[in-house]
C-alpha cells in the first residue's frame, strides 16, 4: 500500500484539523504505519466493535468513527468555550493515531497488545522520522491523549503494564470518542459510503477460540454445525456470525437450485 493510498483512506477526517502543521504531521505519522493496520479488524475476538468494524480494514473503519465522533464533540459549545484551536486539533489527530500500532510494529500474533496506547505514543512523541513538522508541545499532548486513550481499562491479565488514565480534557475526549465508538450496538455510518461489513472470504477464515480453535470455518460449518448454532445464542462474535449467517444463505441457495 502506497503512502498516497494510506493518507488518502483519511481524506474527510484530516479535513476535520484546521491548523496545517497538525495536518501534516497526521499524514506523515500514518504513512509510516505498518500495513497490517490497514487490514486487520479493529478488534480481533469479535466480542467488542460493531460487525462494521470486524471485517477486513475495520480497524481503519473503527478510526474514522472515533476521528467523527471527536470531531462532534470539540465543535459542542461546552467543549468548544475550553480548547483553543491547536487543543482541538490535537483531539482529532490522536483520534486518528489512537490505535495506529495496535498489534504493534509487527503484529507477531495477529491480535491487540495491550500496551499499544504506550507504543503508539512513544512513537509520536519520540520518532526522529517525525521531527520537525510539530512543536513539541503538541506532539506531547497528542502522544499523551492517545497513552491515556484506554480511560479506565487500565490493566489486562495478559500483562503487568498499567495504562495512564485521562487527566486532561483532550485525552479525556480521546477516550470518550473511542468508547463510544467501540459499543457494538453502535453504528458509525459515513455519508456517500456503502457503510456494509467487509467480511473475509469464509473458506480462509480460521477460528481463533474454543474447542474448534485452528480450524476453518467452512469445516466446522460441515461438520460441526451445533457447535455454530451454540456460537450464534452465545458469542455473537464478528465477523464471524455474519460469516455464518453467508455461508448458510449460499447453501440455501443451493438447495433451491437443486430442486
Amino acid at each position: 500500500m502506497t503512502n498516497e493510498e494510506k493518507i488518502a483512506l483519511f481524506e474527510k477526517e484530516i479535513n476535520y484539523m484546521k491548523i496545517e502543521d497538525v495536518k501534516d504531521f497526521f499524514k506523515k505519522a500514518i504513512a509510516l504505519i505498518p500495513d497490517y493496520f490497514f487490514e486487520v479488524p479493529a478488534s480481533s475476538s469479535g466480542q467488542f466493535h460493531s460487525a462494521l468494524e470486524c471485517g477486513f480494514g475495520g480497524l481503519v473503519y473503527h478510526t474514522r468513527s472515533v476521528a467523527k465522533i471527536a470531531n462532534y464533540l470539540v465543535n459542542l459549545q461546552q467543549y468548544k468555550s475550553k480548547l483553543n484551536e491547536v487543543e482541538k486539533d490535537c483531539v482529532i489527530c490522536a483520534a486518528l493515531l489512537h490505535d495506529c500500532l495496535k498489534h504493534d510494529w509487527e503484529n507477531k500474533t495477529g491480535f491487540s497488545v495491550h500496551q499499544h496506547p504506550i507504543v503508539a505514543a512513544t512513537f509520536i512523541r519520540s520518532d526522529e522520522r517525525l521531527d520537525g513538522l510539530l512543536n513539541e508541545e503538541f506532539r506531547v499532548i497528542i502522544g499523551d491523549a492517545v497513552a491515556s486513550h484506554s480511560g479506565e481499562f487500565t490493566t489486562s491479565k495478559r500483562s503487568k503494564i498499567v495504562l495512564p488514565e485521562p487527566q486532561t480534557l483532550v485525552q479525556e475526549l480521546v477516550h470518550l470518542s473511542d468508547y463510544i465508538a467501540s459499543r457494538g450496538d453502535i453504528h458509525i455510518l459515513f455519508e456517500g459510503e456503502d457503510n456494509k461489513p467487509k467480511l473475509p472470504d469464509p473458506n480462509e477464515y480460521v477460528l481463533n477460540f474454543g474447542k474448534h480453535s485452528g480450524k476453518s470455518l467452512t469445516y466446522v460449518f460441515n461438520h460441526h454445525r451445533d457447535y455454530l448454532d451454540w456460537c450464534k445464542e452465545n458469542i455473537k462474535r464478528e465477523p464471524l456470525i455474519s460469516l455464518i449467517k453467508l455461508l448458510e444463505e449460499q447453501e440455501q441457495s443451493q438447495e433451491e437450485e437443486e430442486i
